[in-house]
């Protein structure tokens, strides 16, 4: 039985190979590529996500499948974005590294200027790091309003609170700012794609940084079947998912090569966050239910069907634990982020599908659901 389920998980990892091929070119740090979130508007802008295999359209994303959209009548597409990616001001050698970025532009001309924002602990806060004033190709440096991508580019230089972030040693949650200098007034439909950075000049010139993280789409309702064993994936909800977020999400292949399929379900710092998967089951029987995860403070409680809720704590036993990130001990209090298996219990399932549901306490602050294993044997993650 064991050994069918070695295979069965080999499999996983063969998919998961498959699924993070990424392109020959890479830049020295990927600051905005397939996951983001927009973190402040101003100016009215409506800012969407574009997958470009949902709308039929290739056209609308030039380095992925993924693209942002940004849309005004006032003009002034500015919008601060949440990166996934995880920086240290010494990564981006001010003076010694070019910004570069895709757009595409219907109508809108201005010009940008790109800021580079990163989340100092001590601060409590987002700070301005660095920036750089935008060429966009265009006659004195604007945007060319010919709904056909260009690529805008500028070098990086100190930003008002560079020296605020200077010292710190660990990666820290990134933030791209794209503000108009001009161009007011013109109504326009604006795409970005994959921002970057690479370093051009001076001692660092050449360095490479890990391959940055690829977006994975979610297959609601795939589940894994063997004798006596049911695999899922946690990103695979049925409803119910966490509140949106990245603070948790793979900053790059590397760390998507310890996930299953590359991807999770992943939340941070929202209390009572709830979640709900849905999966077959062969034969009835007694089963025992892990999960692979990370869970950082507080507990959660879950229960399958309309089961009575079991609790699991900050004292839940964790097994095969791998090291997926640094983060600031000193800030947080965890001196590090690993991914393990965790053993909740056992459950009587009926045959055919069943739901599992999980409820974060209310002081959880970190919780992220890899993947689900139910047993009806003894199990070895």
């Amino acid at each position: 039985m064991r050994a069918n389920r070695s295979l069965s998980v080999c499999a996983i990892c063969v998919v998961v190979g498959i699924v993070l091929t990424v392109p020959a070119v890479r830049a020295d740090v990927v600051l905005l590529d397939e996951h983001w979130s927009p973190e402040i508007t101003q100016d009215e802008v409506s800012v969407t996500e574009v997958d470009t295999e949902a709308v039929g359209d290739p056209s609308q994303a030039v380095a992925g499948y993924f693209s942002a959209l940004l849309e005004n009548v006032a003009g002034a597409p500015n919008v601060r974005f949440r990166n996934v990616a995880s920086l240290r001001p010494a990564d981006l050698p001010p003076g010694d590294t070019q910004v570069s970025l895709w757009y595409r532009t219907d109508k809108w001309n201005g010009r940008w200027a790109l800021e580079l924002w990163l989340y100092v602990p001590s601060v409590g806060r987002p700070v301005h790091v660095l920036t750089a004033a935008l060429d966009g190709g265009g006659e004195h440096g604007r945007l060319i309003a010919d709904d056909r991508w260009h690529q805008a580019r500028g070098m990086l230089q100190k930003g008002p609170e560079y020296d605020t972030a200077a010292g710190g040693k660990v990666p820290a949650a990134a933030y791209v700012w794209l503000r108009p200098v001009e161009g007011r007034d013109i109504a326009h439909r604006t795409y970005i794609d994959r921002i970057e950075a690479v370093i051009v000049q001076g001692p660092r010139k050449g360095e490479l940084a890990p391959w940055p993280a690829r977006h994975v789409r979610p297959v609601p309702g795939a589940q894994m079947n063997a004798p006596g064993l049911v695999f899922f994936e946690g990103e695979d909800i049925a409803e119910d998912p966490f509140p949106p977020g990245s603070a948790y999400l793979p900053d790059n292949a590397d760390e998507q090569r310890l996930l299953s399929n590359g991807a999770w379900l992943q939340s941070a710092g929202v209390p009572g966050a709830r979640a709900a998967w849905k999966f077959n089951v062969a034969d009835a029987g007694r089963y025992a239910l892990w999960a692979r995860g990370f869970w950082f403070r507080g507990g959660f409680r879950w229960r399958v069907n309309d089961g009575e809720w079991q609790m699991s704590g900050p004292d839940r036993k964790i097994v095969n634990a791998v090291h997926y990130r640094d983060i600031d001990a000193e800030a947080w209090g965890l001196p590090a982020i690993t991914v393990g298996w965790t053993p909740l219990g056992r459950v009587d399932l009926p045959a055919g599908q069943n739901v599992l549901q999980i409820e974060c306490t209310e002081d959880a602050l970190g919780f992220a659901f890899d993947c689900w294993v139910l047993a009806s044997d003894a199990f070895a993650p």
